[in-house]
């Protein structure tokens, strides 16, 4: 089996995206996103289609979902069950559930939403609905926003993940990888914490934002033996 490297959230940056197949097929290593493959911001607001593209073209590529990418399947799902546009984006949307209905966010994310899934098509829709929300190699756990819970609860990951952090709860697994909040991720300095059982590391260093993208290398046992950042 295949080293693994685990790469943090990409937001449509196809910049990184080539350094992190590169490094791959310089080291023979698997890819594992995890998650957030959409969506980056200004100056260049894309929707992330061609670093989906890129990284699902490769055949050993896994992607862990993200609320970015489960935010087109849960909303067609909504939608499919008779809920309106307004009902399904607060399913579908961890940002717009405390949302007014008539707030001018929710309005602009479900008119978002309704044209990247044309955009996207069906076969790429199919195969975000065919991928995992987690993955565990040996001894570590991988997940977008946090386990047990799901996408759905990615809102509260940062005071999850703070809990872990402290101490206060422990994982199952000896090591943890996680993605989904750059600020919390930054803020706790370069992303590595200590827990009594081994470490949780979050990837995502702020792609979104102009900044890098967290990866970590894996061997088939779980064992962590590189993490770093691509800038």
């Amino acid at each position: 089996m295949k080293n693994i490297i685990v790469v943090g959230d990409l937001h449509g940056r196809q910049d990184l995206t080539q350094k992190v197949i590169d490094i791959a097929h310089d080291r023979n290593l698997q890819i594992v996103s995890i998650g957030d493959l959409f969506h980056g911001k200004k100056p260049k607001p894309k929707l992330g289609v061609d670093v989906f593209d890129m990284l699902t073209a490769i055949d050993s590529f896994e992607l862990i979902l993200g609320n970015h990418e489960t935010i087109f399947t849960q909303f067609l799902d909504a939608k499919a069950l008779g809920m309106s546009d307004i009902e399904a984006i607060k399913f579908a949307d961890h940002h717009c559930k405390s949302l007014p209905d008539n707030d001018e966010k929710v309005k602009r994310i479900i008119a978002e939403t309704k044209a990247e899934i044309v955009i996207l098509g069906e076969k790429r829709i199919n195969y975000l609905r065919g991928c995992q929300s987690s993955k565990v190699v040996g001894k570590t756990g991988i997940y977008h926003a946090k386990p047990a819970q799901g996408i759905e609860a990615c809102d509260n990951a940062d005071e999850f993940w703070e809990s872990v952090v402290k101490g206060e709860l422990i994982l199952e697994h000896d090591n943890v990888l996680v993605g989904h909040e750059a600020d919390f991720v930054i803020q706790h300095g370069k992303s590595v914490f200590a827990q009594v059982r081994g470490q949780v590391i979050g990837l995502d260093h702020g792609a979104k934002r102009g900044l890098g993208v967290g990866y970590a290398i894996l061997d088939a046992d779980g064992n962590i033996l590189e993490v770093g950042s691509i800038y």
